[in-house]
Order: structure tokens, then C-alpha cells, then sequence
């Protein structure tokens, strides 16, 4: 099976069915698609409640985490978050979840597309949301079945080849990956420190709704979230913001070692490659905007290599 195909596919008619088997006020209201990722099938209903569906296996302890762990962390943040109020099983006797939640406002930035200067307006709060949900207290969630890194996210052994093979999609598909990205990324492999907190796992800029006004209104798609390093979500500056950005940003957040923010900008390359390889094989114009932004985003922040006196001349 090709890496982006769903092991099953469910329909607008499928979740009418199944929505309104368990939930009878929402019998014979509309359902449309609304969005669909590598992990799940989103659908709008009513025009007010987005109801996901498991595509295959693995998003299915996933979209069961979130059910159990994001009413308890939502009102401790400063954004909304997509905290499940609807849910139930589906799928015959796999009894696979689903789970609703009435839509939050804004557009995923990456459909936005901000340029540099409204990029100034996401800064501080997305900070600012970091350092509320890195602090909150992980005790209870783990006790609730918040996992630690069960994916090795910064494993330079397993993540290495996968960029390899996404510069190889990018370049065929006529998209510039710089060379001083890929040098960086080679050069510097993750150095961690013994922090452990509550991240999201997966956030970038379709994760990351902004409102009218420009600024962050809310932090979706949590089925990702563990127990690991802050490492993971600070990764968001790299891809988001432009470099006249992070000290601000860093200022917001507080204290992160430069052992840790370079961390951040090692899985922001990955991140960015993946979320291109996804936009050209799955052709979702959105993620190839977001892949090309964020490595462009990347480079300006990269230092030249340093030119000793003699080289680099004809």
C-alpha cells in the first residue's frame, strides 16, 4: 500500500449513518467532507460540529487519547484546543473511535498564508500557548495514558533516510531544497536534554488556526501528544516564523537552551520535507505551500559557513 493511501475509507454517508446512530439530534443534517490527513478523515456536520474518523490502525490509539486526555488539559490553556465532546466507536466489530467537537474559528495557516510581517502577529501567543501547555503537570495525564515518545521523533538513525528520500520527491517535483538546509541538518544531529513535558507532537501550521485578526485562535489535530521533549512543538518557530522572530519568541516562552532550540530546527526540517512529500503525493496544495514556506523560513536562519582567508576564491 503507498505511505499516504487510508487503510479504510469512510464516507459523508458512512458518518451520517454513524453519527446519527448515536447522536439523534444530528439525524439527516448535512455532512460534508471538511478535511482529510494521514491519520484520520474529518467531517462537518450540521455546518458546526467536525467529527474525525480514524484512516487506519495506528490513528485509532491516537484519536483514543485525545478522547480521554484534551477536556482535562483544555481549560488550563490560553487558545482552544479540539477537545472531543462527541464520541463513539464505529467501524463493526474492530470498534474502532471517532470523536466531534464543535468547530473552532479561524483557517489552518497554512491555507492562510501569511506573509513575513503578519507572521509578527503569531509569535507571541503561540509562545505563550507553549509555555502554558509545557507547564502543566504530567503526573495525572500519564496516569490517564499519556505515553512517552513511543517514536523515536528525534532519531537521527530512522529520520536521516526518510529526508533523503523526501529531498529525492521535492527535487523531481521541481521544488528547491536548499543544499545549506540539508548540510545543517547532517551537521547538527539532536542533542536533548532530561526535560520531559505534555507537547502536542505535531505542530505546525495546519495544526495552528488563525482568526480574522490575524493572530492564533485555536491549536487542533492533538493525537500525537505525549510525555517528551519541548523539543518537538518549539519546532513550530522554525517552520512559522522568520528569523527577525525567534528571539522574541524565545523571550516568550523562556528559558530554552541552545542545545534544545537547535533540536527544534533539526525536527523543522524534517517536518517541513515531510509535510512536502505529503503535498505532492497526496496533492494537497496547502502542505506544499507549507513544506516550500517553512524551508525557505529555515535557510534565512541558518548562518553562511564561515570563509577563511584563501578559500572559496577562483
Amino acid at each position: 500500500m503507498p505511505e499516504w493511501d487510508a487503510e479504510v475509507v469512510v464516507s459523508a454517508t458512512d458518518v451520517a449513518a454513524i453519527v446519527g446512530a448515536h447522536y439523534p439530534e444530528f439525524r439527516d443534517r448535512p455532512v460534508v467532507a471538511y478535511a482529510e490527513g494521514w491519520d484520520n478523515a474529518a467531517f462537518l456536520v450540521d455546518d458546526a460540529v467536525l467529527f474525525r474518523f480514524p484512516r487506519r490502525t495506528i490513528a485509532v490509539d491516537l484519536l483514543t487519547r485525545e478522547i480521554a486526555l484534551l477536556p482535562q488539559i483544555a481549560p488550563q490553556l490560553p487558545l482552544p484546543i479540539s477537545a472531543p465532546q462527541y464520541h463513539g466507536t464505529w467501524n463493526g466489530e474492530r470498534r474502532w473511535p471517532f470523536a466531534g467537537y464543535r468547530i473552532l474559528a479561524g483557517e489552518p495557516a497554512s491555507s492562510c498564508d501569511p506573509d513575513d510581517d503578519a507572521r509578527a502577529r503569531i509569535a507571541l501567543p503561540l509562545a505563550h500557548f507553549l509555555r502554558e501547555l509545557h507547564a502543566l503537570d504530567t503526573e495525572p495525564l500519564t496516569e490517564a495514558g499519556l505515553p512517552p515518545d513511543l517514536f523515536e521523533r528525534f532519531s537521527a538513525e530512522k529520520l536521516v533516510p526518510r529526508v533523503a528520500a523526501r529531498v529525492a520527491t521535492a527535487r523531481a517535483a521541481g521544488y528547491d531544497v536548499p543544499s545549506a538546509v540539508l548540510r545543517w541538518f547532517h551537521d547538527h544531529p539532536p542533542v536533548l536534554d532530561e526535560r520531559q513535558t505534555l507537547v502536542h507532537g505535531d505542530l505546525y501550521a495546519r495544526h495552528v488556526l488563525l482568526g480574522a485578526d490575524g493572530r492564533p485562535s485555536g491549536v487542533i489535530d492533538w493525537g500525537d501528544m505525549h510525555r517528551g521533549t519541548p523539543a518537538i512543538d518549539l519546532a513550530v518557530a522554525h517552520t512559522m516564523l522568520p528569523p527577525n522572530l525567534h528571539a522574541a519568541f524565545r523571550a516568550a516562552y523562556g528559558p530554552v537552551d541552545d542545545a534544545v532550540w537547535n533540536a527544534a530546527r533539526w525536527r523543522a526540517i524534517y517536518s517541513a520535507l515531510l509535510g512536502l512529500d505529503y503535498g505532492i503525493t497526496a496533492d494537497a496544495e496547502d502542505m506544499r505551500r507549507y513544506g516550500a514556506t517553512a524551508l525557505r523560513l529555515i535557510a534565512s536562519a541558518i548562518p553562511l559557513p564561515r570563509v577563511r582567508p584563501g578559500e572559496g576564491r577562483a
